[in-house]
């Protein structure tokens, strides 16, 4: 298990620990969708274990997000829902504030962003079937399909493919909660 980091105190990291928190985001991601499988919620579930921060109907709500939406592989990556999940429920606008006069959406909205620019910075999409092929050699799968499913696995996917997906948003979505907590960014 990944040490627990509480993220009021994270402007109090010194630079070693915050190289450890991030190693701790990628490794506990690539762990949790390498053992459970579904992107968005191994992303989500890795950073409510890495802050300490649980919420369970949050948790149960990233499931439909996983492969590109309902497993079509289609639509944005999980692991990258999963994570603007994460990020929203810390920085988003509450139900009883919804308009939202201190404009909050919008520091979630920013937020998220910037995982989304890293994606672009690595593999010039965020949508799930793009990533597959760029990680597949050409190929994509419709996970919902049983059989397209039983391929992808057979491929190494839910052993190193989709974990390390898994494993680098989760530690991007730490890099911009450090920004965050340590800049105000």
């Amino acid at each position: 298990m990944a040490r627990v980091y509480d993220i009021r105190k994270l402007k109090d990291l010194s630079e070693e620990e915050k190289t450890q928190l991030l190693k701790d985001a990628y490794d506990l991601g690539f762990k949790y969708e390498h053992d459970y499988h579904g992107c968005s919620q191994a992303a989500f579930g890795a950073l409510q274990e890495l802050f300490s921060i649980s919420n369970n109907a949050v948790f149960k709500a990233a499931c439909g997000f996983a492969a590109g939406l309902g497993a079509s592989s289609l639509m944005t990556c999980g692991a990258l829902s999963g994570c603007c999940m994460f990020l929203s429920m810390l920085y988003g606008r509450e139900r009883d504030k919804i308009e939202d006069p201190d404009g909050y959406r919008f520091i979630a909205y920013n937020a998220c962003n910037k995982i989304l620019e890293r994606y672009f910075q690595e593999w010039n999409t965020a949508e799930c079937k793009e990533i597959q092929k760029i990680k597949l050699g050409g190929k994509w799968f419709k996970l919902i399909d049983p059989e397209q499913f039983q391929e992808f696995i057979s491929l190494g996917a839910h052993t190193n493919i989709c974990p390390d997906v898994v494993g680098k948003a989760a530690m991007w979505c730490v890099e911009v909660i450090l920004e965050k907590e340590t800049h105000g960014k």
